[in-house]
């Protein structure tokens, strides 16, 4: 299987040094593969939990192609 999305939650929040302007604390939570009949599937890897978690989760494509197979 392929990884086609790195899912991603916001887990906090902090104070950039450099900019001194709020950021926001992001967890990589999970992938998304594709099979080769081209149905998707999601592994997760963690549950975020607490206050700054909001139930959303961003999917990212792979930046690299050796992000694209299964760990």
């Amino acid at each position: 299987m392929k990884v086609v999305y790195h899912l991603w939650a916001t887990t906090g929040t902090y104070k950039d040094k450099s900019t001194g302007k709020p950021a926001k604390r992001q967890a990589q939570v999970g992938v998304v593969f594709q099979s080769e009949g081209g149905k998707l599937c999601m592994r997760l890897d963690l549950i975020p939990a607490g206050p700054e978690f909001n139930g959303f989760i961003a999917f990212r494509a792979p930046s690299s192609a050796a992000d694209h197979s299964e760990p």
